[in-house]
């Protein structure tokens, strides 16, 4: 398993750069001091170092994608976006049942 590493500041410009200053997860702007560095296959699952397994990625993101592949971290995101729609549904629909009985 390769080790995690801090990134030169080269490093960091050349990945900015390859990913035109978005997040690879999200896809929003991020600015070149708010970046992290992700490795597209997590270190711990035999990622490396090498410049095809890195991409700009937003704090948010990074933190929330840990150590899942993106195959898995998608599936998470919407197991979240389908339980936090079906809740907000379910409130709506008992907030106007309270309020027409």
């Amino acid at each position: 398993m390769a080790e995690r590493r801090k990134f030169s500041s080269i490093e960091k410009q050349r990945i900015y750069a390859k990913c035109n200053g978005r997040c690879g997860i999200c896809g929003s702007p991020v600015n070149f001091d708010d970046m992290t560095v992700d490795h597209i296959i997590p270190l711990s699952r035999g990622g490396t170092n090498a410049m095809d397994n890195l991409r700009l990625a937003c704090r948010t993101c990074n933190r929330s994608k840990g150590n899942l592949s993106d195959e898995e971290f998608c599936k998470l995101a919407f197991k979240i976006i389908v339980n936090y729609k079906r809740k907000s549904l379910m409130y709506i629909f008992t907030k106007e049942k309270v309020q027409y009985e």
